[in-house]
Order: structure tokens, then sequence, then C-alpha cells
């Protein structure tokens, strides 16, 4: 099997053990793989596309005898490692599957399809995903993600019940680490218009490096693309809250820090995102006010800390974001500090105005 399957692709597709069983999860059938692996070719000869540790479906038996509608009880991916990337002549290692000649085949009128697959949960253990692109000297990463998915996934419309946590998020743009080990935790529950595939973000909890966030909107996935729109926002407003974003290896000795004040944290994304040069339109929103920073080793505290940061993009390219710094202003032991500072085109021609 795994000679017919590496003939038709460009990667190396390998697996320890294969197993089929059911006895695990009686009385359902319970398939198996063992040490998955997925190795490029050239371009990126060598490199590890995919490493699952254990991969287990268990499917319904008198389903899959059948054949009408094999209904999925769970998936269980454990330990999958996903390592995406894209060059700098734009080639993506994960495009492994060579182009073929498009078969037309006409149904028949009320013909049903052959066979229809009813998933009803869907869980990762441990997993990692990495993503770089050399083309915009971007690079993220996930450690420790861990998901799970219920939902009836063969009505029209279902409502995805989902909790997953990741212990680093990282995010590095232009050599400027943005993100540095941030966890994640959501809890949401999301509408699936199963026929149209938008979804749509309900009740949900966010929690971002210590930050609880909440979102809503609506997600539609595209032939090329994602429509989106959505709204992020914090829901808290307390000042303490946003230093929370602050990575915890600079907070570590600043214990008993004091601070006082409000803020507002939100952001939006509107329209189609295809790729770096496609992208909707954003807005970012921070707005500090009435805020106080005192540590209890310093003899004075900084005082009336007021912030009001945006970030707009029009849509389109990222060089037509412009971001303000409309105003920064605290005070040390009453004296006063105020700036201010304005960068568009930060792509093509960075153009910095401030004072």
């Amino acid at each position: 099997m795994k000679d017919v399957i590496n003939e038709d692709i460009h990667a190396t597709v390998g697996w320890d053990r294969f197993s089929l069983s059911l006895i695990r999860h009686f009385p359902n059938l319970s398939m198996g793989l063992e040490g998955l692996t997925v190795v490029n070719d050239a371009p990126f000869a060598g490199d590890t596309l995919v490493k699952v540790g254990n991969f287990t479906l268990s499917v319904d038996l008198m389903s899959a005898l059948r054949g009408d509608a094999i209904e999925v009880k769970s998936i269980w991916v454990d330990h999958p490692v996903i390592n995406l990337k894209v060059d700098a002549d734009s080639i993506a290692n994960w495009d492994i599957v060579p182009p073929s000649e498009e078969v037309e085949v006409e149904a028949e009128e009320g013909e049903a399809a052959s066979f229809e697959v009813q998933l009803q949960s869907f869980q990762v253990s441990n997993g990692a995903l990495s993503y770089s692109d050399a083309t915009m000297d971007f690079s993220t990463s996930l450690k420790g993600v861990n998901a799970a998915m219920q939902g009836d996934l063969t009505e029209s419309y279902t409502t995805i019940e989902m909790d997953s946590d990741i212990e680093a998020l990282d995010l590095v743009f232009e050599k400027v680490k943005y993100i540095n080990a941030a966890p994640i935790d959501l809890t949401a529950s999301i509408g699936a218009d199963m026929d149209n595939m938008v979804f749509t973000f309900e009740d949900n909890e966010l929690n971002f490096s210590g930050v609880p966030l909440f979102m809503e909107g609506t997600l539609a996935l595209l032939e090329e693309g994602y429509d989106m729109d959505l709204r992020l926002a914090a829901s808290e407003t307390d000042f303490k809250t946003l230093l929370a974003l602050v990575p915890a290896e600079y907070m570590k000795d600043v214990e008993g820090l004091q601070t006082e004040g409000s803020m507002t944290l939100e952001a939006t994304a509107k329209g189609v995102f295809v790729d770096a040069d496609h992208l909707p339109a954003f807005n970012f929103l921070l707005h500090v006010m009435d805020g106080r920073i005192r540590y209890p080793d310093l003899p004075k505290s900084i005082d009336d800390i007021q912030v009001h940061m945006v970030v707009d993009n029009p849509g389109g390219s990222m060089d037509n974001t412009l971001t303000e710094i409309r105003s920064f202003h605290f005070e040390l032991d009453n004296n006063p500090f105020d700036a201010h500072l304005v960068v568009s085109s930060p792509v093509s021609n960075a153009t910095f105005k401030g004072g």
C-alpha cells in the first residue's frame, strides 16, 4: 500500500504499524496507524511535513458494512507535528499531489452519493504546528495543542462544541518577535451551516496570554480563501489585564506591581482573505485611560497613563496598513512625557512621523 501511495505524490509516506480491531472500541470497528510520517521531496527534500504518533478512527460497524452512510464515532490524533513552509519562490511544501485531469461525472437525477461520513467527535492531543513563509519573512508556531470537538456534521445546520488549549504561540515578522510563548484557551459553541460552509461564533470564552477575550461574527470557507466578518474584544477593561500580554520572562521580577486605570482593546476583520496581497479590511484599537503603575521597590509611581493607538488597513496589501499612536502620555514625579507616532507603507517604504 505504501508503494502505491508514494507513486502518486511528491513525498514519501510511511508508518510503523497498522491495526484493525473490534475489541478496543467494541461494538465499533477501530482502525489505527502508529508512527505515520510524510517526508517531502525536492525542493524540500528530507523535511518532515507531517508526523503523527498515533491516529485512531472509530467507526460504527454496521454502517461500514452497509456503506451508504459511514458513521465515524470518533477520530483521535495523538502527538501530531505539522510543518508548513513556503519558500522564496512561493512553492508550498504541502503541495505534494501532482495535478491530474479532471473527470466529469454526471449523476442521474435523484441519485444519492455512494457514501457519507457522519463524524461525531474529533480530538487532538499534544500537537504542534509551524508555518513559515520566506516571501513575507514571517513565521508562527503552536506548541502543546490539545483540542476536542463534538457535533453532528451530517446536519445542514449544527452546533459544534469546541474546547481547546495551546501551550505556546510564537509569531515573528521581519525578524521581530511580536508574540512570545503566549498560552491560549478557547471554549466555544460554533453554529455551522454545513451546506454553505459558514460558521458563526456564538457563546465563547477566549483567553489569550492571560487576557480574557470574546469573539463574535462569521467565517465562510470559499473555493479560494475565507470571507470573514469578525470582532475580537477584551471582556475585562482593567488596565492590569493589558500587562498579561507581556511575556512572563519580562514580568518575573515585578511581583507586587500595583496598577490602576481602564482600557479598551478591540480588533475587527471584514472581507475576503486570500493571501498576503489580498487581505480583508482590519482594524485594531487600544485605548488606555487614567492608568497608573507602581513598583513597591521604587519611590515614585508612573501616573496619568493615557494611550490611544489605532492600526487600520482598508484591505488589499499589508502595505496599506496605517499605524497611529495618536497619544502617549504619562507623568513621573509630576514630570510629563508626551509622544505621538504615525507609521505608513510599512512593507515597501516604511515612513515614520512623530514627535
